[in-house]
């Protein structure tokens, strides 16, 4: 005689019911398969945008600014008298003025720091005789810039007169910013080439050409997205920076805008529109 555990055991297992189980697990892991190699097309799906506008450091500023607020009374905007006091060398001058929390957020890498992209130069496109050419950028979790397209352009060399303003965090765990150059197809546009470069380095180049009389612009290698077309030389693109947060002078469009809005702002307080 069976013992009663090892009947109820073997009466718990039911056979009929193995096809259904393993038809639902083969569902989950077909569906899980979908969501993770098509993970672009089901955010647009859903959300009509092509990724998600958040990331880690999108939490870790999240939880700074709420930590900020609570410990207002010792790191509020009080405390840019401290910071006035520093000195005006390379290294002090971009946290002169700054609140001890903004410091704070800035050394962890969760800040955004301000670069502009100018002086855009792409050469050696794989494209044969000329066509519609602009460049995309994709900087963190940021949405994608464009550049205007140049119509009837040289695929040898190709110059923009586009400015780009990218909100660049130097920390090791932003997203390394892409740079695309397409061509304007009738239907859909080419992918020619890109290239990839970290944040951090981004950061550095825009330092450097802060502290220099005329930087001169960075060039770089670019990586040929179809595989199938053959180049006698490698594609490129050149590009300057610029760190808008301490290119302290007269053009700077960047202080003008926050004189404007902080100007603004005052005239809504004291006159209210009907």
């Amino acid at each position: 005689r069976q013992p009663a555990a090892a009947t109820m055991a073997v009466s718990d297992v039911n056979l009929f019911n193995l096809p259904y189980q393993f038809g639902t697990l083969f569902i989950a892991l077909l569906i899980f398969a979908v969501v993770w190699y098509k993970w672009e097309a089901v955010v647009f799906f859903f959300t009509n945008e092509r990724k998600l506008h958040c990331d880690c450091l999108d939490f870790g500023r999240f939880f700074h600014s709420i930590v900020a607020s609570l410990c207002c009374c010792c790191c509020g905007d009080w405390t840019r008298v401290i910071t006035e006091c520093l000195c005006s060398c390379g290294c002090c001058q971009a946290y002169r003025g700054k609140p001890l929390h903004w410091i704070l957020g800035d050394w962890l890498g969760i800040m955004p720091r301000t670069i502009e992209i100018h002086s855009l130069v792409v050469g050696d496109l794989p494209f044969t005789g000329n066509g519609d050419f602009y460049i995309t950028v994709e900087c963190g979790s940021n949405p994608r810039q464009t550049s205007a397209v140049v119509h009837d352009g040289y695929a040898k060399v190709v110059h923009f007169a586009d400015r780009i303003i990218l909100k660049v965090r130097p920390s090791v765990f932003e997203k390394r910013i892409q740079f695309v150059v397409w061509e304007l197809n009738f239907a859909v546009s080419e992918k020619l080439c890109e290239v990839y470069l970290s944040s951090k380095s981004v950061w550095w180049y825009a330092q450097d050409a802060t502290q220099e009389v005329n930087p001169a612009p960075k060039r770089f290698a670019m990586t040929v997205t179809n595989s199938s077309f053959e180049t006698v030389a490698v594609p490129w693109i050149a590009m300057g920076f610029r760190d808008l947060d301490n290119y302290a002078t007269p053009d700077n469009r960047l202080q003008n805008l926050q004189y404007e809005q902080a100007s603004y702002f005052d005239s809504f307080a004291t006159v209210r529109l009907p």
